[in-house]
């Protein structure tokens, strides 16, 4: 009789511990992530900050249509000229891209443009089998992702992209498109074809390089070559002008008194590192998954400029290391303590790096997934909806 009563009691305290975890999931996945959202997009109205990097898009895509050319003069006040030539250090693809958005009024433009980021976050969770809800909230309490939506840039559009390379990853033809267009509208993700050799899809990663070169030369066709010859020159210009502002480990040493060669030295060497590290996971570990994540990381680490919203990009290898709600996926929500443009102290150059460091190391070991059927039921989730079982294993590489 004591027994039964003690089964009921350990029962009753269990339901009720899934109660309250239902109830916080309910809060901080769902209503919190909806007010911020709402909270911002008002204040940013308010303050005429909504789609600011839209707005050069949309000019750039205007002046194409207008027959003239949105490329700056690769001189030294390139940077301050984009008022003038908006596409700014943005290749041709990325140019063309948005030239259907200048038929209509900036306004209306901002706001599909909006709406089809919010659209692709969530497409790009389902895509990599993002099941659980409340994944899809707490991605929306990311810095990253709530500036990327402020501001109406790329970066939500290729963390679709991503999630679309990930799906359609065992065919050739689909993955080469995918990533050759990703790397035409942003060339620091070429580390994805470093991954396709990795993973040994010699096919996709020859053809990705093929797609690129053709989708790069055929929209720089189409704007009369205006701008072609001087655009390695303005791409450097900007990128001399923002290096020691962006969130790299060149910056972070700079910031901290480090000479400008070793750091630059020391910054290269964790992206080599980093590059080396997709194919050990690749070819010795035969983990797919962790070397993708490494790739991304790898590109985040290559590239000279990294903006906060940039680490967005880490959302898909998260996804897919850890499909089902954990700790991971809340870490990025302590980034709003960084600024969208230049960090003012050294320690928060160095934060977004440390904690999607943290949230690729965490991901794999999934240690909030909830695998009492109590808290399924109370959050809306079934077994293998949202939870990791023996059917979710890290995927190995065969061969």
């Amino acid at each position: 009789m004591s027994a039964v009563r003690q089964l009921t009691a350990v029962d009753r305290w269990a339901e009720r511990r899934a109660g309250w975890a239902g109830g916080l999931a309910l809060l901080f996945c769902c209503w919190v992530p909806a007010l911020l959202t709402v909270v911002r997009f008002v204040a940013t109205v308010r303050l005429h900050a909504f789609a600011v990097d839209f707005h050069n898009y949309w000019a750039s895509g205007r002046d194409v249509l207008h027959g003239r050319s949105p490329f700056p003069p690769p001189t030294p006040d390139a940077v301050s000229l984009l008022h003038t030539y908006p596409a700014g250090p943005y290749p041709a693809p990325a140019v063309v891209l948005f030239a259907p958005f200048g038929l209509v009024p900036v306004w209306l433009a901002a706001v599909i443009f909006t709406a089809i980021l919010v659209t692709a976050l969530f497409l790009a969770l389902y895509l990599v089998g993002v099941r659980d809800w409340r994944c899809y909230g707490a991605a929306f309490l990311w810095a990253p992702i709530a500036f990327g939506i402020q501001t109406a840039n790329l970066t939500l559009l290729l963390v679709l992209g991503l999630a679309v390379l990930w799906r359609l990853r065992h065919r050739v033809v689909a993955s080469a498109i995918v990533v050759g267009v990703l790397v035409s509208l942003k060339l620091f993700l070429w580390p994805l074809v470093v991954w396709l050799f990795a993973t040994r899809r010699y096919a996709a990663a020859v053809w990705s390089l093929a797609v690129a070169a053709v989708t790069t030369l055929a929209t720089w066709w189409m704007l009369d070559f205006a701008g072609l010859h001087d655009y390695p020159r303005v791409a450097r210009i900007f990128a001399r002008y923002y290096e020691t502002s962006s969130y790299t480990p060149f910056a972070f040493l700079v910031k901290l008194g480090v000479p400008t060669l070793p750091a630059r030295g020391a910054g290269l060497a964790l992206g080599v590192a980093a590059l080396a590290a997709v194919f050990v996971a690749a070819r010795r570990n035969r983990s797919e998954t962790a070397s993708f994540a490494l790739a991304v990381a790898a590109a985040l680490l290559c590239t000279p400029i990294v903006w906060l919203h940039y680490f967005a990009l880490v959302l898909v290898p998260l996804a897919v290391l850890s499909p089902a709600f954990s700790l991971a996926w809340l870490l990025p929500a302590m980034l709003w303590v960084c600024p969208v443009g230049a960090a003012p102290s050294a320690w928060k150059f160095a934060f977004p790096l440390v904690v999607f460091a943290l949230v690729l190391l965490l991901a794999p070991h999934d240690r909030w997934a909830s695998r009492d059927p109590r808290f399924a039921r109370r959050l809306g989730l079934s077994r293998g909806r949202g939870t990791r079982g023996p059917a979710q294993a890290p995927v190995r590489l065969a061969g």
